[in-house]
């Protein structure tokens, strides 16, 4: 397989990256290395992309497969070199403090990403012990987990693993705990509840015991920190492309293990490569800073008991508004109005994010 005589679809299809991501990479660690030909980096992530067994392989690579055998060793010396040359993380998380990381409203400057872990399922071990160490209950499955966190543009900026998958998310964290500068947090979800973490982990509210619902403000700050926080999922998405991490793991980790690894950091690598040039957000100020609001301030004639003194029929879809909501206001546009639950729904300026609202906290801007 030549991969130039590939169309940008079919590249994609086959080995799992764009052609800038795998021109990026083949330019930077491959052209004086064993690695010497687009051809031998193509059959490297052919292997991750579609995973296949044996038998498949002469469908897959050709002639090139006529010895599966001599095959696999050599995509096991390329990995092996390319997993030790690879260092795109660590400049992506040099970055994370840049104003472009920055997400408005509600959260402090110093929170630079979101944690949280991926599963990737393995053979069930014969060992009995290594069998109450990977199987988790909640994947119904033997496991390892992978630990990590992307910054507000969806960039994979820190992981750790694979760890035994009975481990929990906060416990994880707190023993495999990424470099943070003083003063920096996180996002996470509620696996990290936990006050001892709290000058780390952002969390969002959990209802107590015998709690029917959260109050209208915590459920408010968590609808916001679930979409700020689900960057990190929406950074999974290019991991989880790679059948070696989304499918069963065929390897037995006692002597595959090491192949495991170099999968994983090769892939989680070339996420960053590839999100670095096309984000997964972009966020931008949902209030305007410049100019400065329009006349008269609505900070000074809100009522918290009268409300904007909006009623439903003063709203039409596509109105530019204002939402007092977490004690600020918001700008938006409306989607609709529902006479059945008598709200009015809101997406946010600059974004996608739609959430309804008694027209009391809803005001038109013109």
């Amino acid at each position: 397989m030549d991969p130039s005589l590939l169309s940008d679809p079919e590249l994609n299809a086959i080995c799992g990256l764009d052609r800038g991501t795998f021109d990026f990479i083949y330019n930077k660690y491959c052209i004086n290395s064993i690695i010497n030909s687009p051809t031998k980096l193509l059959f490297l992530f052919t292997y991750y992309k579609l995973y296949p067994v044996t038998r498949a392989w002469t469908a897959i690579y050709g002639d090139a497969a006529k010895n599966p055998g001599w095959l696999l060793s050599e995509i096991r010396k390329w990995e092996d070199y390319l997993a030790n040359a690879m260092n795109e993380i660590q400049s992506a998380w040099d970055a994370r403090r840049d104003e472009e990381n920055r997400i408005p409203h509600v959260f402090p400057p110093n929170v630079v990403g979101s944690v949280d872990t991926f599963p990737i399922l393995v053979v069930r071990p014969s060992d009995p012990t290594w069998q109450r160490y990977l199987y988790n209950g909640k994947y119904k499955h033997h496991v390892v987990k992978i630990q990590a966190i992307s910054d507000h543009r969806g960039n994979i900026i820190w992981y750790s693993g694979p760890h035994i998958g009975v481990t929990s998310d906060i416990n994880l964290f707190r023993t495999f705990t990424p470099p943070l500068d003083a003063g920096e947090m996180l996002l996470g979800d509620k696996a990290y509840c936990d006050a001892s973490m709290s000058g780390v982990l952002l969390a969002p509210y959990k209802k107590r015991r015998g709690q029917a619902a959260l109050s209208e403000g915590r459920a408010a700050y968590n609808l916001v920190h679930r979409w700020y926080r689900a960057t990190v999922e929406h950074s999974y998405s290019f991991v989880k492309r790679f059948r070696i991490l989304n499918t069963i793991y065929r390897g037995r980790l006692k002597t595959s293990a090491k192949y495991l690894s170099r999968a994983v950091k090769i892939i989680m690598h070339a996420s960053t490569i590839y999100t670095t040039s096309n984000p997964r957000r972009i966020h931008t100020n949902l209030i305007p800073v410049e100019p400065a609001p329009a006349e008269p301030d609505l900070d000074e004639d809100w009522d918290v008991d009268a409300g904007t003194g909006a009623i439903l029929s003063d709203f039409s879809v596509g109105m530019s508004v204002k939402v007092r909501w977490l004690d600020d206001w918001w700008y938006g546009t409306v989607s609709y109005t529902s006479a059945r639950t008598g709200k009015v729904s809101v997406r946010w300026l600059g974004s996608s994010t739609r959430v309804a609202f008694a027209p009391r906290f809803v005001k038109p801007t013109a």
